[in-house]
């Protein structure tokens, strides 16, 4: 957020910076006004095009694939027993594979 501020006042300052050269411009100063007219008429005004940004799909980091490698494997087997244990053994495992499946979706 300090960034963001520290930006906003730079860009404040240029801005001020920018218009105290403008208004110094004056009157007697007509060949710098011409300059300055001819500069402005000369140019055409284009509407800047924005690009779509394109998704990239990038690969897994290998930590995460072995994550869901131990997920499928490992916990689905101990998944597996547990609901044929039934009973509280079978909440508990549901409740973690809740936490698991929830932490794994979450992007960062």
């Amino acid at each position: 957020m300090a960034r963001l501020i520290k930006l906003f006042d730079r860009l404040e300052a240029a801005t001020s910076r920018l218009e105290d050269m403008a208004t110094s411009v004056d009157a007697s100063h007509p060949e710098t006004i011409a300059a300055i007219n001819k500069a402005h008429s000369s140019q055409e005004v284009v509407a800047p095009t924005i690009a779509e940004p394109q998704v990239v799909a990038e690969p897994l980091p290998r930590s995460i694939e072995d994550f869901g490698k131990i997920i499928d494997e490992d916990v689905q087997a101990f998944v597996a027993t547990s609901e044929k244990l039934g009973g509280l053994v079978e909440e508990q495992v549901y409740i973690h594979m809740f936490n698991f499946t929830d932490l794994s979706s979450q992007p960062g």
